[in-house]
């Protein structure tokens, strides 16, 4: 009787408890692996120093020249 019994409980150890086992760790690396990729790519796409402020125009060193036919520019 109690042969009997180890070899159910040995026929259902290896029938049903292994391979879900196995199952469940391949999914649990699959999942993991993709949570850790992930992480890696969105540190490598951050970037690493702060981006700079625009800079303004440079100012120009000449006056612009007044154009005498232009109406806004007249004396009155």
């Amino acid at each position: 009787m109690l042969d009997a019994l180890l070899h159910e409980w040995k026929s259902d150890l290896l029938r049903i408890w292994i391979p879900l086992i196995a199952g469940v760790a391949m999914l649990l690396g699959l999942f993991g692996g993709m949570e850790i990729q992930g992480c890696r790519d969105a540190a490598a796409t951050a970037p690493s120093a702060p981006i700079a402020a625009p800079t303004e125009p440079a100012v120009p060193t000449q006056a612009p020249t007044k154009s005498p036919g232009h109406p806004n520019q007249q004396k009155k």
